[in-house]
């Protein structure tokens, strides 16, 4: 028996989605994506430089992210390109959206 995770299909469906959108001409300047779960780091990895990852500090996704920023055998195996943009609110999120216009 085979069972995928929520996030890998997730993954897949936005990448499906956001391709889709580009054959019918909508482009992107960036993609925000916000976590606070270890399973919210493969997502993360999968961002371009233009796009920005938003870790909830102190949870597990930010603790992953500030481990793998210190130890260089960790940061040589996975790289995060996106911006990193902590967050402990959602007006915390609001204000980062809002300075994006």
């Amino acid at each position: 028996m085979y069972i995928k995770s929520a996030h890998t299909e997730l993954v897949v469906m936005a990448t499906q989605y956001m391709t889709k959108q580009e054959r019918t001409g909508t482009r992107y300047k960036h993609v925000v994506f916000v976590g606070d779960g270890s399973n919210d780091f493969c997502p993360a990895l999968r961002l371009s430089e233009k796009d920005y990852i938003c870790p909830r500090e102190s949870y597990r996704l930010w603790k992953k992210i500030k481990k793998m920023e210190s130890d260089p055998e960790i940061k040589g195996e996975h790289e995060i390109k996106a911006q990193v943009v902590n967050w402990s609110s959602g007006f915390d999120i609001l204000d980062f959206l809002k300075s994006l216009n």
